[in-house]
């Protein structure tokens, strides 16, 4: 039985007493449809050293915090990050696809019967919710058989943290952690508040190796449902 599990961004737990300060410079531009577009480099600064006077102090050193070094490492995730929101809309569609398809099938009425009033404005996790109650009713012999090779409590976790993920990844900004020189993004969370947490290469392709497990599943689906409904 394949367990999922979504490595997600590592959120960072500051401290009360921890002051910061972020720091947003136009490093270049970049030549987007004939029009210079502006780049900025942000940094996220973790001050620890104070003056006499008790006030924090401003860590200055322009090569570390807007260096080429940490413009690469920015542009590398920040490329990678891109990537990820391609692959979700991509999931999000082939899923609806999916769900037009087993909409047809009496036995599945009931469950798409709960979603009926609402179901032309579902978003990706509405259609993941319904996605979910398809595989966990059992209704159906031939989804049966393709569910039970993975542990489906883990695998509508790991659909579930995919999409708000994917939700970072496409309006969160990114951003360089000084002084640890990590890559790091901020966003709202789901109750609006403000979070900062690492990302980086481990966990984007934790997230690229989950796209391609969801849409195996969904392939697998698809592909029995053409053999088995006539």
């Amino acid at each position: 039985m394949k367990i999922l599990s979504l490595q997600s961004p590592h959120i960072i737990k500051f401290e009360k007493e921890d002051m910061t300060t972020k720091i947003s410079h136009q490093m270049y531009t970049e030549n987007k449809l004939g029009i210079d577009m502006p780049v900025n480099h942000a940094v996220l600064i973790l001050m620890s050293e104070k003056s006499e006077d008790g006030r924090f102090k401003l860590p200055i050193d322009g090569q570390a915090l807007f260096g080429k070094e940490s413009v690469v490492a920015i542009s590398q995730v920040k490329t990678q990050m891109g990537s990820c929101s391609q692959l979700a809309e991509n999931l999000f569609s082939k899923l609806k696809a999916l769900h037009l398809q087993l909409k047809n099938i009496a036995e599945l009425k009931g469950i798409f019967d709960k979603y009926e009033e609402r179901y032309k404005k579902l978003d990706f996790m509405g259609h993941r919710n319904l996605f979910s109650d398809i595989l966990q009713s059992n209704k159906i012999d031939w989804i049966k058989d393709i569910s039970d090779e993975y542990n489906i409590k883990s695998l509508t976790k790991a659909f579930y943290n995919f999409i708000m993920d994917r939700n970072k990844y496409t309006h969160g900004e990114l951003m360089l952690y000084y002084p640890s020189r990590q890559t790091i993004i901020e966003y709202e969370d789901f109750e609006k508040n403000r979070e900062v947490a690492i990302v980086n290469a481990e966990i984007i392709t934790s997230y690229t190796a989950t796209y391609y497990e969801l849409n195996k599943l969904i392939d697998k689906i698809e592909a029995a449902r053409q053999k088995n409904i006539q």
